[in-house]
């Protein structure tokens, strides 16, 4: 009977306990206090909205990580884009390393303003020797050609007067040749008359020159037709040859009526013309002479002489 005593004591004691065990107020409780697991991981975002952490798929990441940006070019392979200052991608010559020196209203180098660097040549003295072509320098590209320059004997126009080497020297040039009736020709030395002597001084430079003088010859009826025409003082470095043609009153040519050369250089030329025996030479000589040598620093004498 002692255990049954025993056991009906505990029954009494657990009672009591459980008695004096007071409510939960649950209305103080926060959110932490109060979560219950489930079994499913619940994540709150920022904004305290409870997210599924279980589910993988990010809602809230809208980055597009695609490249939606066209590539650059460089059309013409100048080396330069039209995002680096290229103002024409289509033209190699136009970018903004280009230089901008042309007279031709195109901006080569980008920078807005066309033909900046442009000189006119006319204003330019590119040779360097104090001379443009507005100044009268006939030959910019050479420094010892300009108004200031003394000609000399090389076949070129030194002091830009117009004039070369020899003809600077000789007042006969250009005399290379004659046409009918030019008598306003600088080598026309007009009629030779009977008994009469015209000379003139001439230079020949280059070799390659030839000089020409033209004179008018009257076959009178009853006197004898006789001229003879002599190259003389001819400098050493001539060796001078010489031509003779005839046109008649008309203009009709008659041909070449002789021919003549020196003895070597240094040598005088001459040809004597008596004429066709019984027939009018009445006409216009020309006289060719050529030479093997040249010089434009002293004259031969050309002598027309009627006898």
């Amino acid at each position: 009977m002692l255990w049954i005593s025993l056991l009906l004591a505990c029954t009494d004691d657990f009672k009591n306990v459980e008695q004096n065990i007071s409510p939960i107020d649950t209305s103080e409780l926060t959110n932490d206090d109060t979560a219950v697991d489930t079994g499913t991981d619940i994540d709150t975002d920022d904004t305290g909205n409870v997210q599924d952490s279980g589910d993988t798929e990010d809602t809230n990441d809208t980055t597009d990580t695609s490249d939606t940006e066209e590539p650059v070019e460089d059309a013409d392979g100048d080396g330069w884009t039209v995002e680096d200052g290229d103002c024409d991608d289509e033209d190699p010559d136009i970018n903004p390393d280009a230089v901008d020196n042309d007279n031709d209203g195109i901006d080569e180098n980008c920078d807005g303003e066309a033909d900046e660097d442009w000189v006119d040549p006319q204003q330019e003295d590119a040779d360097g020797d104090g001379y443009t072509f507005d100044d009268g320098d006939c030959n910019d590209g050479d420094p010892n050609i300009n108004p200031g320059a003394t000609d000399i004997c090389d076949n070129l126009d030194n002091d830009c007067d117009g004039l070369l080497s020899d003809i600077d020297v000789d007042q006969w040039e250009p005399n290379y040749s004659w046409t009918f009736g030019d008598f306003n020709a600088t080598s026309y030395l007009g009629e030779l008359a009977d008994n009469t002597i015209i000379e003139v001084d001439n230079y020949h430079f280059p070799e390659a020159d030839v000089d020409t003088f033209v004179f008018y010859d009257e076959d009178g009826t009853f006197d004898s037709f006789n001229f003879t025409v002599t190259l003389y003082q001819v400098p050493v470095d001539l060796d001078l040859s010489m031509t003779i043609d005839w046109y008649d009153e008309s203009g009709n040519y008659q041909g070449v009526i002789d021919t003549a050369t020196g003895n070597g250089p240094g040598t005088n030329v001459e040809i004597n013309h008596g004429g066709t025996w019984g027939g009018d030479d009445t006409g216009y000589y020309v006289i060719t002479i050529t030479s093997v040598g040249e010089t434009c620093s002293e004259p031969y004498i050309l002598k027309l002489e009627e006898d």
